[in-house]
């Protein structure tokens, strides 16, 4: 009997490449800051590879955004006023 083939498993839609583009970085530099090998990090980049919370979090750290923007915030769709405006307190958003 031939092996069953595994049916591929879809890994939800992230922004972290655009938030590397964003913040004009290479792949080499945001794994090094992260302390993970370059080609770990691009595996997880190209969604080979699933990321968990702590890769998220050092991402973020790397990237100066917050672990959600990764999730779900393109950066080059919303631009850099909303990017401002998040690092802003209540006092100064009024």
């Amino acid at each position: 009997m031939p092996p069953v083939k595994k049916p591929s498993r879809q890994r939800r839609r992230h922004f972290i490449k655009e938030w590397r583009d964003h913040r004009g970085l290479s792949q080499e530099q945001v794994a090094e800051r992260i302390g993970i090998s370059a080609s770990n990090y691009g595996r997880i980049e190209n969604n080979r590879v699933p990321y968990n919370q702590d890769f998220l979090e050092e991402a973020a750290l790397a990237l100066r955004c917050e672990p959600w923007d990764l999730l779900n915030r393109d950066p080059g769709k919303e631009g850099d006023v909303i990017d401002l405006m998040r690092h802003l307190s209540d006092r100064e958003k009024a």
